[in-house]
């Protein structure tokens, strides 16, 4: 086990609107602060995305992707670092990673679809995210 001894930063509480691409603009915010590492507690109702829910195997990008395409609640922790290279676990190919930047990662708990009877919990990370109708993201620095 690795332990790093971190302490208490900043502490920002940012509010999302629809539309809004909640892992983009939480890497925007971090840049522009200066932010090189957080923990983030979420919770909110997002329309369109894509989680991952499990891995099929160790092969890189080689997981199970389930697209959203109503609007779910849902609540959620993560956190938020700037790796040397791209991390395994992340399918957002649409992303160059030349550099280090941030990379916000979220494990989320998802309910049923609005309006639809309760039948299946969708946990898994996001991979991408619009805000619909609003995001609440709690911002813990660390330092």
């Amino acid at each position: 086990m690795e332990v790093y001894e971190k302490k208490m930063g900043r502490v920002f509480r940012l509010e999302f609107a629809k539309g809004e691409n909640i892992l983009a603009e939480l890497s925007d915010f971090a840049r522009k602060k200066g932010i090189k590492e957080a923990s983030l507690s979420v919770a909110g109702a997002i329309g369109e995305g894509e989680i991952v829910t499990g891995f099929l195997s160790t092969k890189e990008g080689d997981s199970n992707v389930k697209r959203l395409g109503q609007k779910r609640e849902f609540l959620g922790v993560g956190n938020l670092t700037w790796p040397a290279k791209k991390p395994s676990s992340m399918r957002r190919l649409a992303i160059p990673w030349d550099e280090p930047q941030p990379y916000p990662h979220l494990h989320l708990v998802f309910g049923p679809d609005v309006g639809k009877e309760q039948k299946e919990i969708l946990v898994g990370h996001l991979e991408k995210g619009v805000v619909d109708p609003a995001i609440t993201v709690l911002l813990y620095e660390l330092l």
